[in-house]
C-alpha cells in the first residue's frame, strides 16, 4: 500500500512539473505550487534541482531508454544515486557511466526530469525566491539547518589601538595577524548536508557564492579536517581577498553578473577563527585563541605557527601569525607588514575566548591620522638597515664574482647575470652565506641584474611637532630595486634637516613616541 501511495504522489508530482513547464505568468505558477504544497515528491524534486546539493555529472542527451524500471522504482534508485554523487562516493568516469546506465533504464518522461535535476535546471520558470515565497523561507534549508534553527549572531570585531591603549601600555605577549583589505566572510557550515551559508558582518547572504560547488566543497573539506573527520556544524570567520580591493568588492558583491570561474580564479577566503556552531549560537566559545588558531593551522597541515598565509586548497587559506613579546618587536613587525603593502595588523589576546562582538581582546592597528612636523635629526639604520660587516662584505663580493661581473657603489654590489636560474641559484647561496640577514638586501631587475645592498641607510627621522613633541618616523618608506627611499634619504641626510615631513600615526603623540606607530607619507620640501 505504501508503494502504491508513493507511486500516486510521484505521478502527481510529474504532472505538476509538466503543468508548470507550460504555465504562463508568475501567479499561475505560484498557484500550482500552493495547491500541491503537500506533495512530498514534488517538493523533493524541486529541492534537489534548485537547492544546494551538487552532483558533478552532466548527463548525455544521446540516451536510449530501455524502460526497465517503473517510475517509482526509478525514483527510489535515483535518490540513492544522487546521495552517492553528492557525497563523492562515486566520481569521474565511474560516476558518468553510472548515470548513463541508470538513465538508460528509465522511461523517457522520468529520464527528462532526472536529467534536469542533475543539471540544476528544471526549466519550469520557478526559482528559489518563488518556492520560498510559497512554501516558506526554510524550505530549501537542509535538515541540520532546520533542526538547529540557527540565526546570525554577529562576529568578533576589533577596537582601535588608540582607544584601547590611550592610557596604558599593552600587556605582552600578544599575537599579531596581518590585516587584509578584503570583504568579511562569516561561514555557517553543515558538512553532513553539504551546505554552507555565506554572510557579511551585517548578516547579508552571499547566495551566489554559496552556490559555487567547488568553493563549498573546499570549505566543507576544511571543516571535516578541523573537526577531526566529523560532520559537526561549524562557524568559520575570515575574509574574502582578491589581488586588489576593487576586485574583491566587485566579484564578491556581484549578483546578476556573478561569474563562478572568475570567483574561483581570483578570490580566496582567509580564515582566522572558528567555533562549533552551538557555541556560536550561545554567544561564546571558551577555547583560548591560541588553541583555536593552532587547530586551524593543524587542519591546514601545519604542526607549528607560521607568520605567512597557509594554503589548504586553491580557495581556502589560513592566516598566519607572530607572537610579539615587547613594544620594540611590535613596532618592528608592524612596520614590516605595512611596508609590504598590507593594510595594518590585528593584535589578539592569546588567552581570550571567542566572543562575537567588539572586544578589547582584538585590537586593530593601521596608519590613520595625518600629521606634519620638521626634521631635526636623521638617525642611521641598524640590523637590516645597517651596513654589513666587512668580513661578510668580502664573502658576498667573492660569491658574486663567481657568477658574473660586479659593479660596486657606496650602497650596492650589482651583478649582471644571463639566466633566471643563475639568479635563483645566487639568491639561494647569498641567503645561506648571510644567514638570515639578506631578505631586505637582495633585489633583482628586469635586465638580469641582481643587487645586494651592503651599505647603511636611513633608520628613522626625528620629527618635531609645533608643540615641541618629538616623533620617530621609521616606517612607510617605499623600496624600489636598487633605489629605495631609505637609501636616498640617507644620502641626503644633511640637506633634509629642517624639511617638513608628512606622516600618519595610530595614537596621540606622547612622551612614549614609539606608541604612535608613525608612518612616513612624503617630504614637503615646498614648505621648507
Amino acid at each position: 500500500m505504501k508503494k502504491v501511495a508513493a507511486s500516486k504522489l510521484l505521478e502527481e508530482a510529474i504532472q505538476v512539473l509538466e503543468w508548470l513547464e507550460v504555465a504562463e505568468g508568475r501567479l499561475s505558477k505560484e498557484g500550482l505550487l500552493e495547491r500541491h504544497q503537500d506533495n512530498k515528491a514534488l517538493k523533493a524534486i524541486i529541492k534537489m534541482a534548485i537547492g544546494t546539493d551538487r552532483y558533478f555529472v552532466t548527463p548525455s542527451v544521446n540516451i536510449v531508454c530501455a524502460s526497465a524500471l517503473t517510475p517509482i522504482d526509478s525514483w527510489q534508485a535515483f535518490k540513492r544515486l544522487t546521495v552517492e554523487l553528492k557525497n563523492r562516493e562515486v566520481t569521474g568516469n565511474a560516476a558518468r557511466a553510472r548515470v548513463q546506465s541508470f538513465l538508460g533504464s528509465c522511461r523517457p518522461k522520468m529520464m527528462k526530469w532526472y536529467c534536469r535535476i542533475l543539471n540544476h535546471d528544471l526549466r519550469i520558470g520557478v526559482d528559489k525566491l518563488t518556492v520560498q515565497k510559497v512554501w516558506g523561507d526554510t524550505f530549501l534549508l537542509s535538515d541540520s539547518a532546520r533542526n538547529v534553527k540557527w540565526q546570525y549572531k554577529g562576529c568578533a570585531l576589533a577596537q582601535q589601538y588608540a582607544d584601547v591603549y590611550a592610557k596604558k601600555a599593552p600587556i605582552f605577549p600578544l599575537a599579531m595577524e596581518s590585516k587584509y583589505d578584503g570583504e568579511r566572510a562569516n561561514l555557517i557550515c553543515f558538512p553532513r548536508d553539504n551546505e554552507i551559508f555565506v554572510l557579511t558582518r551585517n548578516a547579508r547572504r552571499r547566495e551566489r557564492i554559496e552556490q559555487v560547488g567547488s568553493f563549498r566543497d573546499q570549505v566543507l573539506d576544511f571543516c571535516r579536517a578541523l573537526a577531526g573527520g566529523s560532520h559537526r556544524p561549524l562557524f568559520l570567520d575570515g575574509e574574502f581577498l582578491a589581488h586588489k580591493w576593487n576586485d574583491t568588492s566587485s566579484i564578491v558583491r556581484s549578483t546578476k553578473n556573478f561569474n563562478e570561474k572568475t570567483f574561483l580564479d581570483a578570490v580566496r577566503v582567509i580564515l582566522w577563527d572558528w567555533s562549533p556552531l552551538d557555541q556560536y549560537l550561545a554567544g561564546r566559545f571558551d577555547m583560548s585563541w591560541l588553541r583555536r588558531k593552532s587547530t586551524l593551522l593543524h587542519a591546514a597541515g601545519k604542526t607549528r605557527p607560521v607568520d605567512h598565509l597557509v594554503r589548504f586548497s586553491s580557495n581556502v587559506w589560513v592566516a598566519g601569525h607572530t607572537i610579539v613579546y615587547d613594544a620594540t618587536q611590535l613596532q618592528t613587525e608592524y612596520t614590516r607588514r605595512v611596508d609590504s603593502g598590507l593594510e595594518g595588523v590585528v593584535l589578539k589576546n592569546i588567552n581570550a575566548p571567542h566572543e562575537f562582538k567588539r572586544t578589547k581582546n582584538l585590537v586593530k592597528l593601521k596608519p590613520a591620522d595625518a600629521c606634519s612636523g620638521r626634521i631635526i635629526d636623521v638617525r642611521p639604520g641598524e640590523d637590516q638597515n645597517g651596513a654589513v660587516a666587512p668580513a661578510l662584505f668580502g664573502k658576498i663580493n667573492e660569491l658574486l664574482e663567481i657568477f658574473g661581473a660586479v659593479e660596486r657603489t657606496e650602497l650596492y654590489l650589482h651583478c649582471t647575470l644571463k639566466q633566471q636560474q643563475q639568479i635563483e641559484n645566487l639568491i639561494s647561496e647569498i641567503k645561506q652565506l648571510a644567514r638570515g640577514d639578506s631578505e631586505h638586501r637582495i633585489s633583482t631587475h628586469l635586465d638580469g641584474i641582481l643587487s645586494y645592498r651592503h651599505g647603511q641607510r636611513l633608520g628613522y627621522f626625528v620629527v618635531e611637532l609645533d608643540d615641541g613633541v618629538q616623533i620617530h618616523v621609521g616606517g612607510g618608506f617605499k623600496t624600489k630595486a636598487g633605489n629605495d627611499e631609505r637609501s636616498l634619504f640617507w644620502e641626503r641626510r644633511a640637506e633634509l634637516l629642517g624639511t617638513v615631513l608628512d606622516f600618519k600615526q595610530d595614537a596621540r603623540p606622547t612622551a612614549d613616541t614609539t606608541a604612535s606607530f608613525p608612518r612616513f607619507v612624503k617630504l614637503r620640501e615646498d614648505l621648507s
